[in-house]
């Protein structure tokens, strides 16, 4: 265990590519099949320290997230759970949050991610571990693309990385791409939930053959018509404009 005050910054993900399949009765996630890239250009910040209370706490300085159910309360309590020993010292987790809450760029996993890796810093425990990374996989679907946090394909329910070759980096890559932050959140279940209940509709949108494409785009924007103005706005300026992931920031090229 470290005296020390530790610290992780936190990066979002892209898809360049991002297909969706209706959940089937029985399962819990949907099944995915996507291009995922690290991006780096925005990051949060955690920063861990022990406790001066009785008890592991988040602050933030963003008011939108609760103090009390996070994602990064729910990673130390999977953390605990496997590691049961650390319960015994209590943590101070002060989330940085610098991203839009629902930016479509994956920053919860992202989060919950960091946490775990500051625990193992904490308690010194190997975080490249089988054990630590069964924990990783309970964190979501986003959650082992952020654990290894290279470019790849995903499949499954996010459980199943290829990691890319430098040459299909070169080709699945966007060039020049730049995130847009809208300010407009787009929260990824109702997003999900909204392409359930019209999948037939919403997959028939979709050219596969496309380079860059993203199932979920029009369901967010039926969600939420500022977020389709956004869209046609942004269409004025650059050539290629599409949602990231499940809504809230755009990539523009």
């Amino acid at each position: 265990m470290t005296s020390k005050i530790i610290e992780v910054k936190t990066v979002g993900k892209i898809n360049t590519k991002l297909d969706v399949k209706r959940l089937q009765q029985g399962q819990k996630l949907h099944k995915v099949k996507t291009i995922m890239f690290p991006y780096e250009k925005e990051f949060d910040r955690i920063i861990l320290t022990p406790s001066k209370k009785t008890k592991t706490y988040v602050t933030t300085n963003n008011p939108l997230i609760d103090p009390n159910n996070n994602t990064l309360l729910k990673a130390y309590d999977l953390f605990v759970q496997a590691f049961p020993t650390a319960q015994n010292v209590p943590l101070h987790f002060q989330l940085e949050k610098n991203s839009l809450v629902g930016s479509g760029l994956g920053f919860s996993a992202s989060n919950a991610v960091g946490v775990i890796k500051l625990c193992c810093t904490f308690f010194q425990i190997n975080f490249s571990t089988k054990k630590v990374k069964k924990i990783i996989k309970q964190l979501g679907s986003d959650a082992l693309f952020f654990y290894l946090a290279k470019p790849a394909v995903v499949t499954g329910v996010g459980d199943r990385i290829k990691l890319l070759t430098k040459k299909q980096i070169k080709k699945f890559a966007i060039p020049n791409v730049t995130v847009i932050n809208s300010q407009i959140p787009s929260y990824a279940q109702a997003v999900f939930q909204q392409l359930d209940q019209k999948y037939d509709y919403y997959q028939q949108l979709v050219n596969r053959n496309d380079d860059y494409y993203n199932i979920l785009q029009q369901p967010a924007f039926d969600l939420n018509p500022q977020l389709a103005q956004k869209y046609q706005d942004l269409k004025k300026t650059y050539h290629h404009v599409m949602l990231a992931g499940s809504g809230g920031s755009f990539l523009v090229w």
